[in-house]
């Protein structure tokens, strides 16, 4: 809803006196980043109530920060939620956050020593949303060679697994 509205905001503004009045959009808007603000966690994560929680709140909190005009710049809240993905980036240069998470509503990693391809996209699109992406680029670069990995595995598995075999995945 924030990105609708904060898109709204923007496109529509030389029309305003004609379609709409952008002050109650504003102040929507503006609510909704002190509702982000408020509801961050100490550690910069924010709480996603189902699942694998922590990584993709904190994904959606930093595009709904970003389309409110919010970055690392100008806000400490997107500043702390960077901090916290950059925080729990692996090794291997991925995330993995365990279901855990969400019953103990704590944030806690993967028992295995693999990333979530699925969650790093998701810390990834975070990470781009604060609109600092060279600032990261050593822990974006690592992501994109996990992803390179994976890539480089699927093709070798497609190439050496016959299609008859396959045709049931």
């Amino acid at each position: 809803m924030l990105s609708a509205l904060a898109h709204q905001s923007k496109h529509l503004f030389c029309l305003k006196s004609y379609i709409l009045d952008t002050e109650p959009q504003r102040l929507t808007i503006d609510n909704a980043v002190k509702y982000f603000e408020d509801v961050q966690k100490l550690d910069g994560s924010w709480y996603g109530c189902w699942g694998v929680c922590f990584t993709y709140a904190s994904w959606f909190a930093l595009g709904g920060l970003a389309v409110a005009g919010k970055s690392y710049n100008n806000s400490a809240a997107v500043r702390k939620g960077v901090e916290f993905l950059l925080r729990t980036q692996r090794s291997d240069g991925g995330w993995g956050e365990s279901y855990h998470s969400c019953p103990d509503k704590v944030y806690r990693e993967l028992e295995t020593d693999h990333s979530n391809l699925v969650q790093t996209s998701w810390a990834l699109m975070g990470l781009i949303h604060s609109g600092q992406v060279n600032s990261f680029f050593f822990s974006i670069s690592k992501c994109c060679n996990l992803f390179h990995k994976f890539s480089y595995l699927d093709r070798l598995i497609e190439i050496q697994v016959p299609s008859t075999m396959r045709q049931g995945c």
